[in-house]
């Protein structure tokens, strides 16, 4: 399923430090209207997507909401959330949400 300018809210990048923990990298919010403290809550997207046993291989990769979805991207100790506008059909293609994160960050 595509994925438009107007589906995307925001977008979070999450490092892990080994002295500090999770660390909120750079964060962007394309649509005004979205009122979720990314600042408070990226520990807790951090956690959502990589807590736990790290030997499991179930995690989750996309976390739906009344008004809106968290795709995730893990890659290592990082992860990338595209906060996403609720479809029918969950959008799943983080290739697709990447390309337009960096076209949109360039404007």
């Amino acid at each position: 399923m595509s994925v438009t300018k107007s589906d995307l809210l925001a977008y979070v990048k999450i490092e892990f430090d080994k002295n500090l923990g999770p660390v909120l990298k750079e964060w962007e919010k394309f649509d005004e209207n979205f009122d979720v403290d990314i600042e408070k809550m990226f520990v807790n997207f951090y956690l959502w997507f990589l807590g736990g046993d790290m030997d499991k291989k179930a995690r989750p990769r996309i976390i739906i909401f009344d008004k809106f979805s968290i795709v995730s991207s893990i890659r290592g100790m990082n992860v990338d959330c595209f906060f996403i506008k609720n479809k029918k059909k969950p959008v799943r293609n983080v290739r697709e949400l990447r390309k337009l994160v960096k076209k949109l960050k360039q404007r």
